[in-house]
């Protein structure tokens, strides 16, 4: 789990966070939150799919203990509760954004 660790922190530190919060704030996605963020709560996702977890003890259990390991991210203590909630009020339309954000950076990319 500590190599795990150490690739997740890599792969997420190649995830712009302004863009990340460019997207969050056009899109009003952190509307109504205290603590658990919409980029927490990508964390979560994102750690749900590279581990291929299907349920969410199996994400919040794991999240949790090596949570020291990701203080990095801030990443609060996530009850299943929160997480289930997150689930539900988390818009499609976020995400559309964020990707139109990378396609657009990949254009620029690309032309130059």
């Amino acid at each position: 789990m500590k190599n795990f660790i150490t690739i997740f922190n890599q792969l997420l530190n190649l995830i712009p966070y302004s863009k990340f919060q460019k997207v969050v704030e056009e899109y009003n996605g952190d509307k109504y939150t205290k603590k658990f963020n919409s980029f927490h709560h990508f964390i979560t996702l994102f750690y749900a799919q590279l581990t291929e977890k299907d349920s969410l003890r199996d994400i919040v259990n794991p999240l949790n203990i090596e949570r020291g390991k990701l203080q990095f991210f801030s990443l609060p203590d996530i009850k299943r509760s929160t997480l289930s909630d997150a689930n539900n009020k988390f818009a499609l339309v976020f995400l559309i954004g964020l990707n139109s954000e990378n396609a657009k950076v990949q254009l620029k990319y690309i032309q130059n």
